[in-house]
C-alpha cells in the first residue's frame, strides 16, 4: 500500500490490461485491505472485468464498502490472488469513467465492422436500368 497514494487525485491512468480476460469474485473487504479477508455473506460473481469494476465501484458510491476482489482460478495448487488496496481504490475512485471506456472499446472491436461489397454485372444488368 503507498501511503501517500490517492486514487481520486491521481492524474495519471492505471494499466488495468493485466485484468480484462480474468473472471473475478466481490466481496466486502474486512480487516487489513491488502489481506485476503472478506466478509464471506456478501460474496458475488463470478464476474468479467467490466462487471467488476461496476460492482466495486458501486459497493463504495452507494454503501461506502471498500471491496475485496479475488481474481477466479481453477488451479487447486494457486494461491488467491487479489486485487491491493490501491488498485482497488482506483477502482472505486474511477468506476465509471472505467465501465464506459471498456464498453466503448469492445463495441469498436466487436465484429460489426462492415465489408465492403464488390458486384459484378454483366452487360445486360447496365443495359436494364
Amino acid at each position: 500500500m503507498s501511503k501517500d497514494f490517492i486514487a481520486e487525485l491521481h492524474e495519471g491512468e492505471m494499466d488495468l490490461s493485466e485484468l480484462y480476460d480474468k473472471s473475478f469474485i466481490v466481496g466486502v473487504n474486512t480487516g487489513e485491505r491488502d489481506k485476503c479477508k472478506m466478509l464471506c455473506s456478501t460474496i458475488k460473481g463470478p464476474y468479467d472485468f467490466s462487471n467488476m469494476v461496476e460492482r466495486v465501484g458501486k459497493m463504495y458510491t452507494e454503501h461506502q464498502h471498500h471491496a475485496k476482489v479475488i481474481i477466479l482460478t481453477t488451479n487447486e495448487n494457486e494461491l488467491n490472488q487479489f486485487l491491493d488496496e490501491d488498485t482497488t481504490d482506483y477502482l472505486e475512485a474511477h468506476w465509471e469513467n472505467i465501465v464506459f471506456e471498456a464498453t466503448f472499446e469492445s463495441q469498436l472491436t466487436n465484429n460489426k465492422t462492415m465489408k465492403a461489397k464488390i458486384l459484378t454485372g454483366s452487360d445486360e444488368d447496365a443495359e436494364e436500368r
